[in-house]
């Protein structure tokens, strides 16, 4: 029996890089995955490439109603949520000390309150899983 069997994965920036590849190895572990991307194409080329234990969810993870949808989403998908992979994130661009406040706002929002934002709307299933 694979280790995630049963086990339904909620994965953000899963479009790219190590969200992929997070995605697909909870995938062949066993876990259906939600395949949660900003990226539409992005995202839905992974969910179809993962096959039928996965499907794709538009997410800006910078916003709480759409974190708050996403979790939606993969409780009515796959009927629960025990696993929340927090992926998404951007980081600065150039050197420091010229990164503005704008970008300091970006990467807090992405980086920090998106994380925190989609634990919060997905705490009370991951509990439930427990």
């Amino acid at each position: 029996m694979s280790r995630l069997a049963g086990k339904v994965a909620l994965v953000t920036g899963a479009g790219s890089g190590l969200g992929r590849a997070v995605a697909e190895r909870f995938a062949a572990e066993g876990a259906r995955v939600v395949v949660a991307e900003i990226d539409e194409p992005r995202g839905r080329t992974v969910a179809e490439g993962i096959g039928a234990n996965a499907a794709f969810v538009r997410c800006d993870h910078t916003s709480s109603r759409e974190n708050d949808r996403a979790v939606a989403f993969a409780v009515e998908t796959f009927g629960a949520l025990d696993i929340v992979h927090n992926n998404a994130g951007g980081p600065f661009t150039g050197a420091f000390e010229n990164v503005d406040d704008a970008m300091l706002e970006r990467v807090l929002r992405v980086n920090l309150f998106g994380v925190m934002q989609m634990t919060r709307a997905a705490l009370p299933h991951l509990r439930e899983s427990a």
